[in-house]
Parts: C-alpha cells; structure tokens; sequence
C-alpha cells in the first residue's frame, strides 16, 4: 500500500470464517500503521445470536481505533437496517470522538432486475438476506431499494451501487431508478 500512498483498506473476512483469521485481531496488529480501515457491517441477520455477534465484532473493531469507515451489507429488510442504524449511531459514531476521526458509512445498492432476482433465487450469495416478497417481485424489490436509498440519505450514509453497468441499458435502469426518487 505504500507504493500507492493508499490510507485506507477495506479489510473484510468474509462470510466463511476461516481459522485464526478475524478482522478484530488483525487490527489491533497493525496498531502502528498510519493506514485506517474500513470494516463490513452485516444489518440484515435474523438469528438474534448472529445479530449479537455482529455488534460485539464491530465494537471490537472500532475500539482498536484504526476504523474509519463501516461498510453495510445489502439487503431487504428496512426495519433491520433501521434498528442496526440506531445501534451504530448510539454505540459507534457517537463515540468516535475518543479516536479524533469520523467514522463514514457505506451503504450496498444493488439494484434488482429480472435477472439479477432469478439468479439470486437459482444460486443466493451467502450472508445476503432478501425476502421472497423481494425476489418475487421485480416492482416490490424496485420500492425497497429506492427506500433503502432514502433511508440512506436521510442518515448520512454514502450509497455504493454495485450493480453492473456495462452495457447502456443497464446503466439507464441504475440511472432511471434513482431519478424516479427525485421526482
């Protein structure tokens, strides 16, 4: 990283918990480094033991002081994310003072299709939880996310949409479901 003059890195474990590898320990072994990390958040479990863990993972993160940015998974649940939002407010941004930085949010966007719903029914991506009503309903899932995005805004979080845009017809579906907020 220091070749690029990079000061920040995304440091993720993934949803496959591997042996002797957690992102709360490696942080506090980079202690000395004058890199800060971003850390993925997952607001969307519905086992109250995973939701635990989650918190004391994040808390644990944030305490080595190295945190500067917290990435949210994407999801379909808007009451989970709202419930996980007020945790974090309460429990992590608020008390970002005593490590003298601001802690940004990031929020996951994807932003549903035909395709994109078939495929998440056919092979669904591990640690990502959208309801049936949301993948059985292309215009369902089309108001959940503009909500979701709404909620993001309205609470300071940074969208990251990370729907594919390689063609211009799905760049103008990103485009048209964004511009249908504003107007």
């Amino acid at each position: 990283s220091r070749e690029f003059e990079n000061k920040e890195i995304l440091l993720v474990s993934g949803s496959r918990k591997k042996k002797n590898f957690e992102v709360s320990n490696i942080l506090n072994k980079l202690i000395d480094q004058d890199i800060k990390f971003g850390v993925a958040y997952n607001p969307y479990f519905i086992n109250n033991k995973d939701i635990f863990l989650e918190r004391n993972n994040l808390i644990k993160k944030v305490n080595s002081g190295l945190v500067n940015s917290i990435w949210l998974q994407f999801g379909s649940n808007l009451q989970a994310l709202e419930k996980e939002i007020k945790f974090i407010k309460k429990n992590i941004t608020d008390q970002s003072n005593n490590f003298n930085n601001e802690i940004r949010i990031y929020g996951s966007i994807l932003v549903p299709s035909k395709q994109f719903l078939a495929r998440f029914k056919f092979r669904p991506w591990r640690g990502v939880y959208l309801t049936q009503d949301f993948l059985n309903s292309l215009e369902y899932s089309k108001s959940i996310t503009k909500e979701i995005y709404k909620f993001y805004l309205k609470n300071d979080i940074i969208p990251l949409v990370e729907t594919e845009c390689s063609t211009i017809k799905q760049f103008n579906e990103v485009k048209n479901l964004f511009q249908d907020i504003f107007t």
